[in-house]
C-alpha cells in the first residue's frame, strides 16, 4: 500500500518538512562526514538513514544521488520502518484479548489509520513513532520484567529522536 507513494513528489517538488530531514541526513551520508556542522534536533533522524545507506553503499559499490536518496529514506523510514506497526499491533492485540478475529480487526485499523496513512508519502521523523509505539505495545503485551524495562528505554528513545 506505501510502495507507490516513495516515487510521487520527487526532487525538487519535494515536500518542505521532508527537505530538512532528507538533504542535511543527504550531506552527512555524501561527504561521509560525521557531524553535520551544527546543531540539528532530532539527529538520529540524519544519522540512521545514513548509516544504512553507508551499509547499501558498501554491499552494492553504489554511491546514491540526492534523488535516489531521498526515495532511499522513504522507503527506508515510510515502508520498511512503517510496516512493523500493524504486525507489532497485531501481536499486541492477541497478547491482551487471545481472540483472533478482534486481532485481526485491530491490524486493519492500524493500517487504516489516519497516522499510519498521513506518514506513509514521505520520510519524516513520526515514522520512528509508529514503530516504536507499536513495539512498545508489543513489549508490554508480553507481560514480562526485561519486555517492560526494554519497553521504557523504546519508549525513552523515541522520545530523544525527535528533538
Amino acid at each position: 500500500m506505501r510502495l507507490p507513494i516513495i516515487y510521487h513528489d520527487n526532487v525538487p517538488y519535494t515536500f518542505c518538512d521532508e527537505d530538512i530531514i532528507t538533504e542535511n541526513s543527504y550531506r552527512v551520508y555524501h561527504l561521509g562526514i560525521w557531524s553535520p556542522g551544527q546543531f540539528l534536533y532530532g539527529g538520529f533522524n540524519y544519522y540512521f538513514p545514513a548509516m544504512v545507506a553507508h551499509i547499501q553503499d558498501s554491499l552494492t559499490g553504489n554511491h546514491l544521488g540526492l534523488r535516489e536518496y531521498i526515495i532511499f529514506c522513504r522507503f527506508l523510514l515510510a515502508v520498511v520502518l512503517s510496516a512493523f506497526f500493524v504486525p507489532l499491533t497485531v501481536l499486541a492485540a492477541d497478547n491482551f484479548f487471545r481472540n483472533r478475529r478482534v486481532s485481526v480487526l485491530t491490524g486493519f485499523v492500524a493500517a487504516l489509520s489516519p497516522m499510519a496513512l498521513g506518514l506513509s508519502r514521505f520520510a519524516y521523523p513520526d515514522h520512528y513513532f509508529i514503530f516504536s509505539s507499536a513495539l512498545v505495545l508489543w513489549l508490554c503485551s508480553l507481560n514480562q520484567k526485561r519486555a517492560l524495562l526494554i519497553a521504557s528505554f523504546v519508549c525513552g528513545l523515541s522520545m530523544g529522536i525527535k528533538y
